[in-house]
């Protein structure tokens, strides 16, 4: 089953631009997933399990660090198209 999730990370600091920037970086190294983006959110699209490993993972990782974020999420349950987020 293919999935699409919209995500958006807050940092709770005002150096925020490195943080999201790291965050999203972090998304695309998994090559196996679609990720887009834009000026709210990234989007990223792929196979149930492995988005939801991929997550478990990244936002792991983020609130493992010194910086506090909020996140927000939005799942699809099927693999929504994205070309729009390019026009």
């Amino acid at each position: 089953m293919q999935v699409t999730v919209e995500i958006s990370l807050y940092p709770l600091n005002s150096h925020f631009g490195p943080i999201i920037l790291d965050f999203i970086q972090n998304l695309r190294s998994h090559k196996e997933l679609k990720i887009k983006t834009n000026s709210m959110s990234t989007q990223m699209t792929g196979p149930f399990d492995t988005v939801m490993n991929v997550l478990k993972t990244e936002l792991a990782s983020a609130f493992k660090s010194d910086n506090k974020v909020a996140v927000v999420i939005k799942m699809f349950s099927e693999d929504l198209e994205l070309e729009w987020l390019e026009k």
